[in-house]
């Protein structure tokens, strides 16, 4: 089943809530007590997040956290990277086959191969702008 892991849902929700607020800080407490995401998760998140520049945190009494780029410039693929590494459908679309058993005999390698470059595209075309909003509602900084 192809399905985000709670950590990119957890990831994504934050930036969406941290988006809305259009470049005011927020806390992770404050994201935490709003959508009932377990603390030292939600920190996890944030800081991988940070770490790979899609937030910043400011430290300190008013710290908090905010994003640093324009939501177009954020693909979904970013976010799914950042906290999950790269989406791989089955072990052949990684390329080694080492832990397949079929590798060598599969006959839907190939197939599976198109529908892995083809969400791949999906998910690093798609800006969270797109993904988040409607046009009437996009967010810009």
């Amino acid at each position: 089943m192809l399905k985000f892991s709670k950590k990119v849902e957890y990831g994504l929700m934050s930036i969406m809530h941290i988006a809305r607020m259009k470049g005011n800080k927020v806390t992770a407490r404050e994201l935490s007590e709003q959508y009932n995401i377990p603390p030292e998760i939600l920190g996890k998140v944030l800081q991988k997040l940070k770490k790979d520049q899609l937030l910043e945190s400011i430290q300190g009494v008013n710290g908090g956290y905010r994003i640093i780029r324009e939501l177009t410039d954020i693909s979904l693929e970013d976010v799914i990277i950042s906290l999950d590494g790269p989406v791989v459908i089955t072990h052949c679309c990684k390329g080694t086959g080492d832990d397949c058993t079929q590798f060598k005999t599969c006959n839907i390698i190939e197939p599976m191969q198109k529908f892995q470059n083809k969400l791949n595209k999906l998910f690093s075309d798609m800006n969270l702008n797109d993904f988040f909003f409607d046009e009437e509602q996009k967010v810009e900084f």
